[in-house]
This record gives structure tokens, C-alpha cells and sequence, in this order.
């Protein structure tokens, strides 16, 4: 029987750089040995370079005995809230960063929030992630449903 983390965050070098062009939150600033994550509303956050080494991170699984890890877009960084002309290069960049992955890894897809597309959810899973992760608030009532 195969083991799988189904929740795994994971950032790829396509979203990285995206984070990294970006002025206001949600973005990364390089520092030193790692990024600094600046989020709105929190205090800025300490990424090690270590946390986005997928080599590094494909001999963990090994270690731990995990023979798939699904990575998700971390809803904490706002990024599928953000109105769609903002989140798209963003989400884009995700899905990209999923695609590099070796084949130990799957993914979650993400969509935006702002106006969202049925079809953003097909196209998702025809890339052959395993669903949508989505943030908590998106479901918290009826209307947010």
C-alpha cells in the first residue's frame, strides 16, 4: 500500500520568481540565506532557501517512508483572493512550478476567488492535479460557497 501526504507546501522557482517581482503582498524579498515573506496583515516570515530544495525535500519523503506528497498553494499568502488580474500570473506560476515537480510529487491546483471560472477547476485537473485546494473562508458559509 502506497503512503501519500496529501498536504505538502512546496514552493517552485516559477512562483518564486513571480513572488519576487512583486512590490506589495504578497512577495518575496531575498535575504541572505533564505526569502522574507511578506504577507498582508502578518508580520514578515523567515523562508529558508532549504524549504523550496525539492531535492532536498525528495529525500525527506524517502527518509519518512512517504512514496507521494501533494503539494498545495499555502492559502495563507492571500494569493487566490487576489482580484484575478493579480492572482492569475501568481496561480499560473503555481500550476508551472506543480508541473516541474518530479513524479514523486502531485498537486493541488488553485483558482481565483475574485470572479471564479468552472473551467480554471476542468483545466486543473486535465493537468492531472489531484483537485483544488482552497482557502477555508471560502467555505465557511453559504454564501461564501
Amino acid at each position: 500500500m502506497k503512503t501519500v501526504d496529501v498536504h505538502q507546501h512546496l514552493l517552485g522557482e516559477p512562483l518564486i520568481a513571480e513572488l519576487g517581482r512583486r512590490r506589495r503582498p504578497p512577495a518575496l524579498v531575498r535575504r541572505g540565506q533564505g526569502w522574507i515573506f511578506r504577507v498582508a496583515g502578518e508580520p514578515d516570515t523567515v523562508l529558508p532557501l532549504a524549504a523550496t530544495d525539492v531535492a532536498r525535500r525528495t529525500a525527506e519523503l524517502e527518509r519518512e517512508g512517504v512514496d507521494r506528497a501533494l503539494v498545495a498553494l499555502s492559502s495563507a499568502l492571500g494569493i487566490e483572493t487576489l482580484p484575478g488580474e493579480e492572482a492569475e500570473p501568481l496561480l499560473a506560476a503555481h500550476q508551472l512550478g506543480l508541473d516541474q515537480l518530479p513524479e514523486r510529487f502531485g498537486g493541488w491546483g488553485a483558482v481565483q476567488l475574485e470572479a471564479p471560472d468552472p473551467g480554471d477547476v476542468d483545466r486543473a485537473l486535465a493537468r492531472g492535479n489531484a483537485g483544488i485546494s482552497l482557502p477555508a473562508a471560502s467555505l465557511a458559509s453559504p454564501a461564501a460557497l
